[in-house]
């Protein structure tokens, strides 16, 4: 049997700690921040926020950008976008294939961060 138990309250991890298919970290980004916009063709993104507020920019109308490594996009541009307000009590669920682009205007946001390869 395989798993791992984290507890957030007692242990920072910066880095991604895994499993099989799953990466999982906290990130903690300070404010005024907005990240590339970037494309993972082969992840989906879970944002579970413990503090503060985050403005996600998604669609999957894209354009441009430059293969950091295979499957992995940075620096495009989006057409057609939505934008999410995420705070602590909501999870962002973002799909493969899927631009999105985070902002924090205010504070600090701390998020548990899983990416989930698509098989």
């Amino acid at each position: 049997m395989k798993y791992i138990k984290i507890s957030y309250k007692d242990f920072e991890f910066k880095d991604f700690i895994s499993i099989d298919n799953i990466l999982c970290k906290i990130v903690e980004i300070n404010s005024p921040y907005e990240s590339q916009c970037e494309v993972h063709e082969n992840y989906i993104d879970i944002f579970i926020p413990l503090e503060g507020f985050a403005k996600i920019f998604i669609s999957d109308d894209y354009y441009g950008g430059n293969e950091i490594k295979k499957g992995e996009i940075r620096d495009c541009s989006i057409n057609n976008y939505q934008i999410e307000y995420i705070s602590k009590g909501d999870i962002l669920i973002i799909a493969q294939k899927c631009a999105h682009k985070v902002v924090i205007e205010n504070d600090v946001f701390k998020s548990i961060l899983i990416k989930v390869k698509n098989l």
